[in-house]
């Protein structure tokens, strides 16, 4: 993971309250000095041969960070490569020194079957420095979010002082009582043109049959 040569103290998840939901997660330290994966779940595979697993990343180095993307590779017992994978998003996509967000790793179509259950997964990050130039990540603050009818549906709003731009990423997280990130879906705000500060978006992102105890949900999109 990206590494830099000073830390900082690790802060309570979602302190902006940026994500909204019935889950309150709790997550490690990590390791100072780089952006590090603190929670690595279980492989997550889907009936159509694809794959993710969710992570958390926690910013421990001394800079504010943004655009941050992760790729993993995953390995048998005996070291053999068996699939890499990309993230998609994460959830807030700007973090501050000491906080953390949600993502998953994406292991595409046809690669599931070769992943053990017992793979060893090592992450590789790329970030750019947190501001509001253009085509930078934003995150939209989500102000409701519903499970209704199998779906979670609800809203967010442009908290920045600057105005946003599609597509809106919408991604749902599950968690079960013990904390582990069980399930994760994604879909796109309803808006996709440019939203003005303090500007409003709305969501409804299916489950699609997926269990989901508690959970959270973020909203992604890009500075104008």
């Amino acid at each position: 993971m990206t590494s830099s040569s000073s830390a900082s103290a690790p802060s309570t998840f979602n302190p902006g309250a940026l994500l909204a939901g019935t889950a309150k997660p709790n997550f490690p330290a990590g390791h100072p000095g780089k952006i590090d994966a603190v929670y690595v779940g279980k492989l997550l595979r889907d009936p159509s041969g694809a794959a993710d697993i969710p992570i958390v990343l926690r910013n421990n180095t001394a800079h504010a960070v943004s655009h941050i993307d992760v790729t993993a590779t995953a390995r048998d017992a005996t070291g053999t490569l068996r699939a890499t994978g990309q993230s998609q998003e994460t959830d807030p996509s700007q973090l501050a020194p000491g906080e953390a967000a949600l993502s998953f790793i994406y292991f595409q179509i046809g690669t599931a079957a070769q992943i053990p259950d017992t793979a060893v997964y090592a992450f590789t990050s790329e970030t750019v420095p947190a501001d509001t130039s253009s085509y930078n990540t934003a995150t939209a603050k989500v102000t409701e979010a519903k499970l209704l009818g199998g779906s979670i549906v609800g809203t967010a709003t442009n908290a920045t002082r600057a105005a946003l731009q599609g597509p809106y990423n919408v991604n749902v997280y599950c968690f079960d009582a013990t904390g582990a990130i069980v399930n994760t879906s994604g879909g796109f705000a309803d808006q996709n043109n440019g939203v003005a500060p303090g500007g409003n978006l709305t969501f409804t992102v299916s489950l699609y049959g997926a269990a989901c105890p508690t959970f959270l949900v973020g909203v992604t999109g890009f500075f104008a």
